[in-house]
């Protein structure tokens, strides 16, 4: 994870200023209109940590360097980090914004053989636009437990949502979905496959204000055999479209419910899990160390887990919520990790002016001349061409470093 800081030489912030101009007046694709070479599939913001965590997959496959970036409201390039693609060209980020800043975000994904990348624009100023999972806490085996899907923050005009959903199979039991106003919510059909269910929808004859409201119930059942333990229903993926047929990505949601008695064991492991890893790790800029900051942030979630842990008369409610937001830290953490260090053009773990001396070399390549496979690793945004964008980022990691 990189944050970015205040230039400190005039001719850099000149350089700067032209970089990120010629950024933001990139020809802009549509998720709808690209070919899908890279695609965010959710963007979720912790308020307890104030990590941002993005999840996506490459088409290209697994092994792949993915590239994400976050411009501020002020056109700041505030995040530049690179990872490589897991099982089916997975990709995970966790982004600490440097200053949560009143507008638009702009998210901005490329990487390996993906000639268009992916971008979305977020608030981090408040609640994302999105999806509402709620409903019960805990639930005993064998009984039925009924969660609420809702939207929140939706702005835009909505006739049509294609939702998919998620569940532990091993717990729980999809029995049925019902629409909570059949009227001016229909849904027109469902399609389950092991552990996920798509669902497509239509709005009639809605008010815009209506829009943010709960639209389905769908009800579950703990299996008789379900261990003890959470089990976990999550929102992946939550499309809308307008009377125009405009798509536009959601927030998803997730919900964990609490199966049979549980104890204290299970929020125990994890501070015992998260107090070991909060230990060994080290921050700075180095491959496997952390991002400034991100040890704080876990320490704080840290802290929250220890007061119910300690707690006497802490309900189960309140210690399966501790252990909820515990893992998410824990598992934000974890994924902030540093895997490479980006600009490093010379292959010797860390970035100076031999770096910029081999990118100044490329400079001009684009991925339609012979001879890139053998510098596109300077194109550090992926934009198939290696130009005054990317010397001004590598330039930025140089001072950091």
């Amino acid at each position: 994870m990189t944050r970015w800081l205040p230039a400190h030489l005039l001719s850099f912030k000149l350089m700067l200023a032209v970089a990120i101009s010629l950024f933001m007046t990139a020809n802009i694709v549509s998720a709808s209109e690209q070919q899908e070479e890279v695609i965010v599939q959710t963007v979720n913001a912790d308020e307890a940590s104030g990590f941002v965590t993005v999840q996506g997959k490459i088409a290209s496959g697994s092994g792949k360097q993915v590239t994400l970036t976050f411009t501020d409201p002020s056109g700041k390039l505030d995040y530049l980090n690179q990872t490589t693609s897991g099982a089916d060209g997975f990709f995970a980020f966790t982004y600490l914004p440097s200053a949560v800043s009143s507008g638009d975000y702009l998210l901005r994904a490329g990487g390996e053989e993906v000639n268009t990348p992916y971008q979305r624009t977020i608030q981090l100023n408040g609640t994302l636009a999105g999806a509402v999972l709620k409903g019960p806490d805990t639930v005993q085996a064998g009984q039925n437990v009924e969660l609420v899907f809702g939207l929140k923050g939706v702005e835009e005009d909505v006739m049509a949502q294609d939702m998919t959903l998620v569940f532990d199979e091993t717990k729980l039991e999809f029995i049925s979905v019902q629409s909570m106003d059949e009227v001016n919510f229909i849904i027109a059909d469902y399609k389950q496959t092991e552990g996920k269910i798509r669902f497509l929808s239509v709005h009639l004859n809605e008010a815009p204000a209506s829009r943010n409201i709960d639209h389905m119930k769908l009800t579950f059942k703990a299996k008789e055999n379900a261990a003890d333990g959470i089990a976990n229903v999550a929102i992946t993926e939550l499309i809308t479209a307008d009377s125009s047929g405009v798509e536009t990505m959601l927030q998803g949601a997730s919900h964990g419910i609490q199966i049979g008695h549980v104890d204290k064991a299970a929020l125990n492991a994890l501070l015992a899990d998260a107090q070991q890893t909060h230990h060994a790790a080290i921050e700075g800029n180095r491959i496997g160390q952390y991002p400034a900051g991100s040890k704080d942030a876990l320490q704080k979630a840290i802290d929250k887990a220890v007061l119910i842990a300690s707690d006497a008369s802490a309900t189960q409610i309140a210690v399966t919520k501790a252990a909820e937001d515990l893992n998410a830290a824990l598992e934000a953490f974890k994924a902030a990790v540093i895997t490479k260090v980006i600009g490093d053009n010379n292959n010797d773990d860390r970035v100076s002016i031999g770096d910029l001396a081999v990118m100044a070399k490329a400079y001009g390549m684009t991925s339609q001349k012979p001879g890139w496979d053998a510098v596109k690793g300077s194109d550090l945004n992926h934009d198939g061409k290696i130009d005054i964008e990317d010397l001004a980022a590598l330039a930025r990691l140089i001072f950091n470093w």
